[in-house]
């Protein structure tokens, strides 16, 4: 999908996109749209029928936030080469990417896309520790 500008997937992919999520409707889960490279088509995921959209570390998620609508989660978006980098360089990413999200309701942490294969397992631990005890849980209220 980051191959495309927003015209193509509106007219390529969305509709294929939207079926699939309309297919699933009745499972009563939560319908994840994620893409690399994708800043400029994050409202049009959400258009599509996501429930929650997933941000990939290079769109700061306060500026994807005004792209999406709020009833959208958002999932997202430490850089994995963070992680890679180390302890030092991924817990301040980490406590940026909980500021950026502001505690909002909707917001799942997660990597930017995937972890790399030579990350260290005991820095994601840490990275982990750290949301669970900085990031702020918002229940929803029905």
């Amino acid at each position: 999908a980051g191959a495309l500008s927003p015209a193509d997937y509106e007219r390529y992919a969305m509709p294929a996109t939207r079926r699939v999520f309309e297919g699933v409707a009745d499972l009563g889960v939560p319908c994840i749209h994620f893409g690399v490279q994708t800043a400029e088509l994050l409202g049009l995921f959400a258009e599509a029928g996501a429930d929650v959209v997933g941000v990939d570390w290079r769109t700061p998620l306060d500026a994807a936030r005004t792209r999406i609508p709020p009833s959208v989660a958002l999932q997202g978006n430490l850089d994995p080469a963070a992680v890679v980098a180390g302890v030092d360089v991924a817990i301040p990413a980490a406590r940026d990417v909980l500021l950026r999200a502001g505690g909002a309701l909707g917001h799942i942490f997660n990597l930017g896309h995937g972890v790399l294969p030579e990350t260290d397992p005991a820095v994601l631990e840490q990275v982990v520790e750290l949301v669970h005890a900085e990031g702020k849980v918002v229940e929803a209220t029905s």
